[in-house]
């Protein structure tokens, strides 16, 4: 990986938007960036991707190809950002999260401490704002209410409950009475 100097990285343009278009490479060496946004040691950026102003970024961070930050946003220590990320004006990623190819998350969004948006938990109020991969896993607070609506006894650890679960799918399927995410949830676990 490429060490930037404070040198080259002066050297850098920002787009009409005031975005800063940043080559891959090593920035531990950089002390100041533009519009106080912070780029923490040892972060990594992939070839292509944008920066709004005021972006911040933990420490061991690294964005794959092509990602672009809204303006505001922090990003926790360790975080991990797939090729095509895109974050929203003033998104918040705690530390260790990671982001797979692709994901998209709407302005102001906020995941916690080591979250993964690839295989998701989810509730069963609104679907998600980023496209997701994988089975979405209501979380244990969601137990009673999936147990409700499916008519069902849901126990034991996920792995269990999919036992359950899949044999009752295509004809759960059929029923209109799901809402948009809920429909999302059920269909996620035929994968």
């Amino acid at each position: 990986m490429k060490l930037i100097t404070q040198e080259e990285f002066d050297s850098f343009e920002r787009d009409e938007h005031g975005y800063l278009y940043l080559p891959s490479g090593d920035y531990s060496l950089i002390k100041f960036i533009p519009y106080r946004s912070i780029i923490g040691a040892r972060s990594t950026l992939g070839r292509g991707c944008f920066l709004g102003k005021w972006c911040k970024l933990g420490n061991h961070c690294s964005l794959d190809d092509y990602c672009l930050l809204g303006e505001w946003c922090t990003l926790g220590e360790g975080c991990l950002l797939g090729n095509y990320c895109s974050l929203g004006e003033g998104c918040t990623l705690g530390r260790e999260c990671t982001l797979g190819r692709g994901c998209k998350l709407g302005e102001g969004c906020s995941l916690g401490k080591g979250c993964k948006a690839k295989s998701i938990y989810w509730g069963y109020m609104y679907p998600p704002t980023f496209e997701i991969e994988g089975k979405i896993l209501p979380p244990n607070t969601c137990k009673k209410y999936w147990e409700k609506r499916l008519g069902i006894k849901l126990s034991g650890c996920y792995k269990n409950i999919e036992k359950i679960v899949k044999p009752h799918l295509d004809e759960w399927l059929k029923l209109d009475k799901w809402t948009d995410c809920e429909r999302m949830i059920l269909e996620s676990w035929k994968k």
